[in-house]
């Protein structure tokens, strides 16, 4: 078993910035490394950009490819097999620093994983990683911070269960376009209720979650090589400028920008 300290991946890091206690890198894989158990100093969270592998935790196992989302306690062991190469993530590191100066916990720092905002909020602070600029710190801090407050209804307390079941339906039925009605008889509620209460949980309105579900499909998509007219089309978007602007609108990347990640 071997610990890993700040900053530091089995791949290797082909950018890495730092942002008052948060640290942002990409890192890459093109050959096999270490496959045994390891750690991370810091908590984290990681996004697949490109490639699969195996990862193996203490109570789990999953498949990790593009547009999965992962999350690391501090010093929690884990080991990844059969990676394909090339692989890519972007990794964010939560030093405890960071945690102790915004009063935030691992529970909390966990939960934002729920969110669908969490994968474009990590597109965001690449992008702006990648300007480099004076405001490129601060940006990167409050986007993280803004994906915190988005949170606070998951958070605080406990969903109740027609809205989780309601999250599973829309996940596994996106491509389907919903009726509020119908949606309400699936699990149960008032139309209304729906309507008044999934923004105070979630963050967004359903409209808004349902175009994030499609944006989400589009990553995993554009990682396969597909062409990005047929992305658009698969994902259900009206034509190409609406898939472009929505894309860039959440992760702050043109999709052909993107493709060449």
């Amino acid at each position: 078993m071997i610990n890993l300290s700040n900053g530091q991946y089995l791949g290797v890091n082909k950018k890495q910035y730092e942002a008052g206690g948060l640290i942002l890198t990409e890192t890459e894989y093109h050959t096999m490394v270490f496959e045994g158990w390891h750690a991370h100093n810091n908590v984290h969270i990681s996004l697949i950009i490109k490639g699969r592998n195996r990862e193996e935790r203490q109570q789990k196992t999953m498949i990790a490819q593009p547009g999965t989302l992962l999350f690391y306690h501090q010093d929690e062991f884990h080991r990844n097999l059969h990676t394909n190469h090339p692989s890519k993530n972007i990794n964010l590191e939560i030093t405890g620093e960071f945690m102790k100066c915004h009063e935030l916990g691992e529970n909390g720092l966990e939960t934002i994983t729920r969110h669908p905002n969490v994968r474009f909020s990590l597109l965001k602070m690449f992008w702006e990683a990648g300007q480099a600029d004076q405001l490129s710190a601060v940006s990167i801090q409050m986007l993280l911070l803004e994906l915190l407050d988005l949170t606070r209804g998951l958070t605080e307390k406990q969903p109740p269960k027609w809205l989780r079941t309601l999250l599973e339906f829309l996940q596994d039925n996106w491509q389907q376009p919903p009726t509020l009605s119908g949606l309400a008889i699936l699990v149960g509620v008032n139309p209304i209720t729906i309507s008044k209460h999934f923004s105070r949980y979630m963050g967004c309105t359903l409209g808004e979650y349902l175009q994030k579900l499609k944006v989400q499909h589009a990553l995993q998509l554009i990682a396969t090589g597909m062409p990005l007219t047929e992305v658009a089309y698969s994902c259900g978007f009206a034509d190409q400028s609406h898939f472009i602007r929505n894309f860039r609108e959440q992760t702050g990347f043109l999709p052909k920008i993107y493709q060449k990640l």
